[in-house]
């Protein structure tokens, strides 16, 4: 479920429309592209959602659950900059 929830997020569209970053690549690997430059490439795809379908449907059943028992989820996250 978490990783079905890690393809699912559009991380351009956080950083642009919400936190109103523009010109920044969204963070798609363990270390920024620049400091990788040339040699850096994504672990995977943003806003996935082919993926997201199939690594949510194996976490239902893995937990032995439908889409009707699942959960609603709330996800909350800061834009004041300190």
């Amino acid at each position: 479920i978490r990783k079905a929830l890690s393809y699912a997020i559009d991380r351009e569209k956080i950083m642009k429309d919400i936190m109103h970053i523009d010109g920044i690549e969204s963070g798609q690997g363990l270390i920024p592209k620049v400091l990788k430059k040339e040699k850096w490439h994504p672990w995977f795809k943003n806003n996935n959602i082919q993926q997201m379908q199939a690594a949510f449907n194996l976490g239902l059943q893995e937990l032995g659950i439908t889409l009707k028992q699942f959960p609603t989820l709330t996800i909350h996250f800061g834009t004041a900059n300190k």
